[in-house]
Order: structure tokens, then sequence, then C-alpha cells
């Protein structure tokens, strides 16, 4: 207890959703950040409206396909390393995929290779966030 009578726990009890809601947020704008720099990214790469339609499809969709090879796959990872664990190695992960996709972005199969790997990192995120700390936190919680 604390000299207010408070349990030091309350606190925190509440600041951890407000941090997963950060998180889940920043990993929405990152799923959706393609969509809005594709005009930019077809002028830097010289794309007419044929390509930047295929290519841009495709930038938009290996992110899926690695958001989807993670929630299958690297679920259990994620189960095993708990959730305190392996959503700061999720964020941290992604943050580093988004920073290091300007730079080496630059070369098309890396942007693929990229773009790819943040799908694998931002997969599980959700899941973790969401299945286990309200539950296991909050009294009540189904």
């Amino acid at each position: 207890m604390t000299p207010s009578g408070k349990g030091e726990g309350k606190n925190i009890r509440w600041q951890i959703p407000v941090v997963l809601l950060i998180t889940v947020l920043v990993s929405y704008l990152d799923r959706m950040n393609i969509s809005y720099a594709l005009p930019m990214i077809a002028r830097d790469y010289g794309w007419g409206v044929e390509e930047t339609g295929k290519y841009g499809g495709l930038l938009m969709s290996i992110f899926f396909v690695g958001y989807g090879i993670a929630n299958i796959f690297l679920s259990p990872v994620g189960e095993k390393a708990g959730p305190r664990k392996s959503l700061m190695v999720i964020v941290l992960l992604f943050s580093l995929f988004t920073y290091i996709q300007s730079p080496l972005g630059r070369i098309f199969s890396l942007f693929i290779a990229l773009r790819l790997l943040l799908g694998l990192s931002e997969g599980i995120h959700f899941f973790k966030a969401y299945a286990h700390w309200p539950k296991d936190r909050f009294s009540g919680w189904p």
C-alpha cells in the first residue's frame, strides 16, 4: 500500500490498456500506410498506372501473407514466450522493419522482403495484445 492508502497496481492496471491501445493504433497505421504512400512510391520507381496497380498490389498483399502466416504459425511461439516478452519483441521488430524500409526500400526486392517481415512481425500483435492482458488483469472479464 502507498501512503495514500491506494494500491500501486491500480495505476498500472489502467496504464496497460492505454499502452496496448497506442501500440494497436500504430500497428493499424503501419498496415495501412502503404496505400497512402503508394502514389509517391510509384513516382519514385517511375511506375505507370499499370505497374502501380501490379506492384502496389504485390506490396500490399505480401504484407498480409506474412500477417496470416504469423497468425497461424507464430502464435504458439508467442504463447510460449508470454505476453510481456512477446509484445516487447513484436513492437521492437515492427518498429525496426518500418524504420529500415526507407533506406533499403529503394531496392524493390528488399522492399518486398521488408514488407513480408513487417507482416510476420505484426501478425500476432493484435492477438497477443487482446487475448491475454484483459483476461489476466481485469476481474470479471469473460
